[in-house]
């Protein structure tokens, strides 16, 4: 039988010896392992935010703080970032945001590795949406990370967590859209106008301060004495004649293109009693 004539001195003879070698190997498998993480490939990572309103003095979900956020937590885990994602003014609602889907389309494309959002409901209120999401970064072998909620698909237990917080951002929609019909229905009930913004027919009878877009000429009223407290919307004396102009023409069985046209190649003569 044959030995390795370097054997025996390959063998600690002592304690210290053995320490020595133990520390030799340690230091060796230290370097291995640098020297691999230096050559592992660049995670790519792409951050994205939503806001659904950009209103002055709401700063906690505004879209600068969570690209600061989504894109600190990215840099401290040594990621590069390749493209941060807006869609300001976007309801979690609504699918077709371009910036989303420019995100889907590059992930698809395979230039994004991890996806960083400061929470979950910006991306999705829709559990079911949010989930067809999910999907489609485990088909194409891509991370979630939420900042805010600790949260990594790459854990079963990240992915329970998304889909319970899935689910409550989901509840808080539809909530809020039963309430939204339920303040609709009663505003309706009392006679007043829905939405935030000015109906076509109305004004809010402001004439001494009016700021109509369509500036001065276009109502004869403008700059004269109110007509209203600003709060209660009253008839406008230039589109309300429209209105029922419009009206008319409707029953009539005119369609809405035929009413345009009819309007806009006409001149009419409005009451005397406004002029």
């Amino acid at each position: 039988m044959e030995t390795n004539p370097n054997f025996l001195q390959e063998v600690p003879t002592s304690p210290e010896e053995l320490r020595r070698k133990i520390e030799e190997i340690i230091c060796d498998v230290s370097a291995r392992q640098r020297e691999t993480s230096q050559k592992a490939a660049v995670v790519r990572a792409g951050p994205y935010q939503r806001v659904s309103r950009i209103m002055v003095g709401e700063e906690s979900y505004s879209i600068g703080i969570q690209a600061d956020k989504a894109e600190e937590y990215a840099r401290s885990q040594g990621w590069t970032i390749v493209r941060t994602y807006e869609d300001p003014n976007f309801s979690g609602k609504n699918g077709k945001r371009p910036g989303l889907q420019q995100l889907i389309s590059d992930i698809k494309a395979g230039r994004i590795d991890v996806v960083v959002v400061h929470r979950l409901d910006r991306l999705y209120r829709n559990l079911e949406s949010l989930l067809r999401f999910i999907r489609l970064l485990r088909r194409y072998h891509v991370r979630l990370v939420s900042v805010t909620e600790h949260i990594d698909t790459d854990s079963y237990w990240g992915m329970l967590i998304i889909q319970v917080m899935g689910s409550i951002a989901e509840m808080y929609v539809r909530y809020a859209s039963e309430y939204t019909r339920a303040a609709k229905h009663q505003r309706v009930t009392n006679g007043r106008p829905n939405g935030s913004m000015y109906r076509f027919g109305y004004c809010n009878g402001k004439c001494s301060h009016c700021t109509d877009p369509n500036g001065p000429g276009y109502c004869p009223l403008m700059g004269k004495p109110d007509r209203g407290d600003g709060r209660v919307l009253v008839p406008h004396p230039i589109e309300s004649h429209a209105v029922r102009m419009m009206h008319e023409l409707y029953h009539r069985g005119l369609s809405d293109a035929a009413i345009a046209s009819y309007l806009n190649d006409h001149d009419f003569v409005l009451p005397e009693e406004i002029i």
